[in-house]
């Protein structure tokens, strides 16, 4: 797993959508799609479940959703400070 995995996780998670997610990253949808199906064979977890309407959390992933928050908003104020 790398930083990029989860900066693009926390994109998706936050947007619940793919392609707002990619805006908001800069980037192309496709290689998000493919940086989100790497964590989750990375991870061995299903993180989002995709509809043609909608993409949500699994349960898993909100959990995970909520540690990766936590840690990722130290890390933010140290590199603003």
């Amino acid at each position: 797993m790398e930083l990029r995995h989860l900066r693009c996780f926390l994109a998706v998670a936050e947007e619940l959508h793919f392609a707002r997610a990619a805006e908001k990253l800069h980037m192309e949808q496709s290689p998000l799609s493919r940086t989100i199906k790497e964590l989750e064979e990375d991870l061995g977890e299903q993180l989002f479940v995709r509809t043609s309407r909608s993409t949500r959390l699994t349960r898993r992933a909100s959990c995970f959703w909520s540690m990766c928050r936590a840690c990722s908003l130290p890390c933010s104020r140290h590199a603003t400070a």
